[in-house]
C-alpha cells in the first residue's frame, strides 16, 4: 500500500476512533446523571469499537513508517492515548463500578488523538541508536508507568469529587465506588507507576550506554524522569510515615500526573536534549 492511501487509512481510523470516544464519553455522563442503565451498558460497545479503530490507525502509521510509535510525537501522542483506553477496559473488566474512570480518562484520550491527527503527517527514519532491544523496553515500562500515573490522578479526582459531597445519594456519585476504595486504588497505582519509572530508567541508562558511551549525562529528559520518580517515592513515603491519605494523597496523585506530563511532553521543547525525538 502506498504512502499516500495509508496516511489517508490512518487518519480515517483516528477520527472514527475520536468520534467513537465522544460518542462513549457523551453517553457515559447520561447514563450516570440521568440513570439510564441501558446507556451504561452500551459504552462498553463503544469503548471496545473505539479501541479497534484507534489500533488500526496505529497499525497504519505502523506499516507506514516500518516502526513502533515511539520516535516521532504525532505517532506518540496516539500511542500514550491507547494505553489509557486499554488500562481502562482492563479495570472495568475487573471491577464493572470503575467504567466511572471513563469519565476523565475519555476526555483526555480524544483531545490527544484530536491534537495528533492536526500536525501534520510526516514520517521520519528511525536512527540507528534505537536499534537495539533496550529501547523497546524502555518504552514498554514508560508507557506502563504513563497508564498508572493516569489512573492514580483519575481516582484521585473522583476522590475529590465524591469526598466534596456529604450526601452520595443514588445519583452519579453512588455510582463511584466508594472512597476508600479509590483511595486504594489511588495508591496501588501510586506504587505500580514509582516501579515502573524506577524500571524505566534503569533501562534507559543501559540503552543510554549502548548509544552514547555513558550511563547517565544529566540530560534534561533523564534529569525530570529522575524527578518524577523521586516524587512518586515521596507520595508513598508520605502515605506510610505521615499516612497522607485520602485528599492529601488524591491532591498528590494529581500533581505528580501533571508532573509527568511536563517530564516527557513539555520538557524537550523547553530545553536542548540529547533526546533527538521524544520516544515515549
Amino acid at each position: 500500500m502506498k504512502t499516500g492511501m495509508l496516511v489517508q487509512a490512518q487518519l480515517i481510523s483516528y477520527w472514527g476512533a475520536i468520534i467513537t470516544y465522544v460518542i462513549t464519553f457523551v453517553m457515559l455522563v447520561a447514563g450516570y446523571v440521568f440513570k439510564k442503565d441501558y446507556l451504561l451498558t452500551k459504552t462498553s460497545l463503544g469503548i471496545y469499537l473505539g479501541l479497534a479503530l484507534h489500533s488500526a490507525g496505529l497499525g497504519f502509521r505502523w506499516a507506514m513508517t516500518g516502526h513502533g510509535p515511539y520516535v516521532d510525537f504525532v505517532e506518540v501522542v496516539p500511542a500514550d492515548a491507547w494505553i489509557a483506553m486499554a488500562v481502562l477496559i482492563v479495570l472495568q473488566w475487573k471491577k464493572p463500578g470503575l467504567k466511572v474512570l471513563g469519565m476523565f480518562i475519555l476526555p483526555l484520550v480524544f483531545l490527544m488523538l484530536g491534537f495528533s491527527v492536526l500536525l501534520e503527517q510526516s514520517t521520519e527514519s528511525m536512527p540507528l541508536t534505537y536499534n537495539t532491544l533496550w529501547l523497546y523496553i524502555h518504552v514498554l515500562f514508560a508507557k506502563l508507568a504513563y497508564g498508572s500515573c493516569l489512573v492514580a490522578a483519575a481516582s484521585g479526582g473522583l476522590y475529590l469529587w465524591k469526598s466534596s459531597h456529604r450526601q452520595e445519594g443514588n445519583g452519579l456519585l453512588g455510582k463511584i465506588p466508594s472512597l476508600d476504595s479509590m483511595d486504594e486504588l489511588g495508591y496501588r497505582f501510586v506504587a505500580f507507576a514509582f516501579i515502573m519509572l524506577g524500571i524505566m530508567i534503569l533501562t534507559g541508562a543501559i540503552w543510554a550506554h549502548q548509544s552514547w558511551g555513558r550511563y547517565w549525562g544529566w540530560d534534561p529528559i533523564e534529569t525530570w524522569a529522575l524527578i518524577s520518580w523521586f516524587v512518586y517515592g515521596l507520595i508513598l513515603h508520605l502515605r506510610f510515615t505521615l499516612k497522607w491519605k485520602g485528599k492529601w494523597a488524591a491532591w498528590l496523585a494529581i500533581g505528580g500526573f501533571f508532573l509527568v506530563l511536563f517530564s516527557y511532553w513539555a520538557t524537550p521543547f523547553i530545553y536542548r536534549t540529547i533526546h533527538e525525538h521524544i520516544v515515549y
